[in-house]
């Protein structure tokens, strides 16, 4: 799994950008991503600049549960990751 972080200070958030897909090997210099791996309870660790107050899950628009412990430090755990997912706060 990767995790890309887009901070965008024009909308006050941070999106996390999880992707749960596998490459398989098919040459010495060729990956190809065939199915996507199905990913449950996930937690993310994050130290960022500032608070988060809440996190959400796009497109589905599910609020999630986090913890902010020592003001800058979030612990946000990922119930299912969906094909594609993206969490903002």
């Amino acid at each position: 799994m990767t995790v890309s972080l887009l901070h965008q200070p024009q909308h006050n958030r941070v999106c996390a950008h999880l992707l749960s897909y596998a490459p398989i090997r098919k040459s010495i210099q060729i990956d190809v991503i065939e199915e996507r791996t199905k990913l449950h309870d996930v937690t993310l660790e994050l130290n960022l600049p500032y608070p988060v107050k809440s996190a959400v899950l796009v497109p589905k628009e599910l609020n999630c549960p986090l913890k902010m412990e020592e003001s800058r430090f979030l612990r946000l755990t990922v119930m299912r990751l969906f094909p594609l997912s993206l969490y903002d706060r």
